[in-house]
């Protein structure tokens, strides 16, 4: 499929006028469907250490609660902040505001990148509008705020839930993209890129998708579900993966790949404190911005100052995953 771009306009609907501790249950799935038998996993401390991480930075108080949150690192080194009343803005990894809110009906959000759309730049994070569907949010260089972006994918129905990878310069397209919607048991599947001045997507078998999965990740092995949880980032480092979980008590979690998962405990700084509980969270192994050369999770929510993003220094994390 091709998408062709008439233009960046800070405008609605579309810049592009012509585009209109719970149970944890992971399962890898290639790009060529299910590789392995479901497992069930819980958090429990005596099947492995409890890894504790500090809270090393916040940013200043936000406008208003906080829905979702979504990372993109490399050149973006971006963080997405989906708002309650659906208001999206962009935040940069040391906590600075990079862009006015923009009211957009936004979601929820996944992973971003940034690509070039024809000679435009853009931090594109691909989401799910408070209708159903599947959009994009965008920012680039002269536009005060993000802005919506549809997307040359098809649908079905509504979309409940989104994951997203971005890919490195050696891989072919931008970012992997996997959703479903509900009752459906496949995920559609498939890499979303950009050829020029427009967008493309090359669609790949979809993996199965577990009755009761709430989130997913996508990795160099494939779609990873969540089930019983709320939210499942990556910690991705060099050769190592770990995943990292946001509980439906707002608690944090985190496993290795193929193993159960243990209590993340997090420390307070002097003047940095966990919000409780965690509403959002969103993990990257591999940050260029903000100062993390061991990974960072960030998480939002209400603490004593108010509606805030919390920065996690993920290194003892992922120096245990590479041990």
């Amino acid at each position: 499929m091709q998408f062709k771009r008439c233009g960046l306009v800070p405008d609605r609907p579309f810049v592009n006028a012509c585009l209109s501790a719970g149970l944890l249950f992971l399962i890898g799935c290639g790009q060529q469907g299910d590789s392995g038998t479901p497992r069930d996993t819980a958090p429990n401390a005596n099947n492995g250490s409890v890894v504790s991480v500090p809270a090393v930075w916040s940013t200043r108080p936000l406008e208003s609660a906080v829905e979702d949150i979504a990372l993109a690192g490399g050149a973006a080194s971006t963080i997405a902040v989906i708002y309650e009343d659906g208001a999206v803005q962009f935040f940069n990894l040391e906590g600075d505001r990079t862009t006015d809110m923009a009211s957009l009906d936004a979601g929820t959000v996944a992973p971003g990148t940034y690509l070039l759309f024809g000679e435009t730049g853009l931090t594109l994070f691909p989401g799910i509008n408070q209708s159903g569907g599947l959009i994009a949010y965008a920012h680039s260089e002269g536009l005060p705020a993000p802005v919506e972006l549809a997307l040359p994918i098809e649908t079905s129905g509504s979309v409940d839930v989104l994951c997203s990878r971005a890919l490195g310069a050696d891989d072919d397209g931008d970012l992997e993209i996997a959703f479903w919607g509900a009752g459906e048991d496949t995920a559609t599947f498939g890499t979303l890129g950009s050829d020029g001045d427009m967008f493309t997507f090359q669609p790949k078998p979809g993996p199965a998708v577990p009755a009761s999965a709430t989130d997913c990740a996508i990795t160099t092995d494939g779609v990873s579900f969540n089930v019983s949880g709320s939210a499942i980032g990556t910690l991705a480092r060099q050769s190592s993966q770990h995943f990292v979980f946001l509980t439906p008590a707002g608690a944090l979690t985190s496993a290795k790949v193929g193993e159960d998962a243990t209590p993340l405990a997090v420390r307070d700084g002097i003047s940095v404190k966990l919000p409780s509980p965690v509403r959002a969270m969103d993990a990257l192994g591999q940050p260029l911005g903000g100062g993390y050369p061991g990974g960072v999770i960030v998480v939002a929510g209400e603490t004593d100052s108010g509606h805030q993003l919390v920065f996690i220094d993920a290194t003892n994390l992922t120096s245990v995953e590479s041990n």
